[in-house]
């Protein structure tokens, strides 16, 4: 099974002049390459590239989206830049008939879960601060009394720090939260209006993350569970030097990349746990993205 690609000629003078690298694909002037989210589908997703703004940010309509479709992990990677670890499945999609499944057995609290990332290609000379993120989720039917991270931003300039969005375990209140991290003053927010993390288990669901990061003012993310939306929040510290602790001129958070997986912080008593989370058509734009066409929605 093949992904079709098709090439769309777009205005040179709307292109910036500088090559961008994006899942083995190459950007030139004057041309778009899309590339389709399923085998027999019309191309849908489509790098847009727009002039360059004033304060020099380059802004995009899709960046990223894969389905695994191809049994590879796409431009999805591990902790040291090769492919994202996991096994492709070629019978478990949420949408179409591949999904990415990673198995963790955690025998002490930290974050060595985390063996899936994704980097914005753009990061060493541009920004995300304003971007959707979406995702489906499934993870097998072992309840866990310990606290799972499920997806971390990872933040430009400084790695990890200013979003967390964590599954709490049967131990605690077996809610979903959301936690700011380095711009918190408190605990996290529990989402109540979605069933609780066990209740969910062994189901396929589609999360999708609106991720505001303004410079010098508070941070936003709005959270949709299966295209509701199930919560809409400012940070409650402002994303700024005096907050990051960072050094100018790169002293602010914004959006590099994130983390998927299932690191531990709170193992249950009684010695390690092994769960599973599945991963499917993980996507990235500065566009509200929603369901895809054709997925078993819930």
């Amino acid at each position: 099974m093949t992904q079709s690609i098709t090439t769309a000629r777009i205005a040179p003078t709307s292109v910036p002049r500088r090559r961008h690298f994006l899942h083995r694909m190459f950007l030139f002037a004057g041309s778009i390459t899309c590339v389709s989210l399923m085998l027999g589908n019309p191309p849908t997703s489509c790098l847009k590239v727009t002039d360059r703004t004033s304060r020099g940010e380059q802004f995009f309509g899709n960046i990223y989206e894969f389905g695994f479709e191809d049994g590879t992990t796409g431009a999805l990677q591990n902790f040291v830049g090769g492919p994202a670890e996991g096994v492709v499945l070629p019978t478990d999609g949420a949408l179409g008939t591949h999904s990415l499944s990673n198995t963790v057995t955690a025998s002490m609290a930290g974050d060595n879960g985390f063996a899936i990332q994704y980097i914005y290609p753009n990061w060493g000379a541009g920004t995300l601060r304003d971007v959707w993120v979406r995702f489906a989720l499934k993870w097998t039917p072992t309840p866990s009394g310990g606290i799972q991270k499920l997806f971390r931003v990872k933040t430009q300039p400084n790695g990890v720090g200013a979003g967390t969005f964590i599954s709490n375990g049967t131990l605690n209140n077996d809610r979903f939260s959301w936690f700011w991290d380095g711009l918190a003053s408190g605990a996290g927010t529990d989402l109540m209006t979605v069933a609780t993390g066990s209740a969910l288990q062994g189901q396929w669901h589609w999360w999708e993350f609106h991720l505001q990061f303004p410079a010098n003012a508070r941070a936003h993310v709005d959270i949709y569970f299966d295209d509701v939306l199930v919560l809409s929040e400012d940070s409650p510290i402002v994303n700024g030097s005096g907050s990051t602790g960072l050094g100018a001129p790169l002293d602010t958070y914004a959006v590099g990349g994130f983390l998927l997986g299932g690191t531990v912080n709170a193992l249950p008593s009684g010695g390690p746990i092994t769960f599973t989370t599945r991963f499917d058509q993980v996507g990235v734009s500065t566009a509200r993205m929603h369901i895809p066409p054709q997925s078993s929605i819930p």
